[in-house]
């Protein structure tokens, strides 16, 4: 299935629920924002292109927002791929494939975790 840009943010928006239509609406910004630079580092993004330099201070607040949890953020990702597929199709949303653990790292306390293979059931 070939979606647009559009599809994806229709589907991004129908579930997102991050508990506040702020926060949700930054999401939103932050995935448009990630669609528009692909393999553009965020911050390099922010502040090209329509986004102004407001979305890298937005990107950051977002990233250490502590009432964003990880879990939902996997859970809207993978509410949106079941629902581009086909009702009676299995499928397993990988959020991490990183065998990286860089928890003992001082310079990476301040990061979202990484690593950790959770699964999630829609």
């Amino acid at each position: 299935m070939n979606l647009s840009k559009k599809d994806i943010l229709d589907l991004a928006e129908r579930h997102t629920d991050l508990g506040h239509e702020k926060r949700n609406d930054c999401f939103l910004r932050q995935l448009e924002l990630a669609m528009e630079s692909p393999g553009t580092p965020l911050p390099q993004a922010a502040g090209k292109g329509n986004h102004p330099m407001a979305d890298l201070m937005s990107l950051y607040r977002f990233v250490d927002n502590d009432k964003i949890p990880l879990h939902l953020l996997r859970d809207i990702r993978a509410r949106m791929v079941v629902d581009t597929l086909p009702e009676d199709t299995d499928v397993m949303v990988v959020h991490d494939v990183s065998l990286l653990d860089f928890s003992h790292q001082n310079a990476k306390t301040d990061r979202r975790p990484i690593g950790d293979l959770s699964l999630i059931h829609i």
